[in-house]
């Protein structure tokens, strides 16, 4: 499982717990993932944290899950793209992301997901704080 902008890595931990699986959280920014690392809970779970752009990753292409929790956008626009367009060319057979839920989003989504032949399969809304972790 790949956790792309991984931050706080609580989404690679989360899928290493939860699943048992191997998880590799990345994120460009340094001083976050030296934090991470320095979690109770890495070490004891199957999880690695690199450094990387997310358009060039130091991964190959093979059939990644996808887990992410993307920049919206908002700040950057097309930031969240940017992380679909990066798990399609890991090869991810599953990309499950989370997107601020504005009007017209979905419609994006779905259009910007065709092109790179995938599919929404399941769509859930749930209104739930996240607050800034850093």
């Amino acid at each position: 499982m790949v956790d792309l902008g991984t931050g706080t890595g609580m989404i690679a931990f989360a899928s290493s717990l939860i699943l048992g699986s191997y998880s590799i959280g990345i994120d460009i920014d340094e001083r976050q993932l030296v934090e991470t690392v320095h979690s109770q809970l890495y070490g004891v779970l199957l999880v690695d944290f690199v450094q990387a752009y997310a358009r060039h990753l130091p991964l190959r292409r093979a059939s990644y899950c996808v887990l992410q929790n993307p920049p919206f956008g908002v700040h950057r626009k097309g930031a969240d793209v940017e992380f679909l367009r990066t798990a399609s060319m890991l090869g991810a057979e599953l990309i499950v992301s989370i997107h601020k839920d504005v009007e017209g989003a979905l419609g994006f989504l779905e259009a910007r997901l065709k092109e790179l032949g995938y599919r929404i399969v399941v769509v859930e809304h749930h209104v739930f704080p996240i607050r800034a972790t850093y």
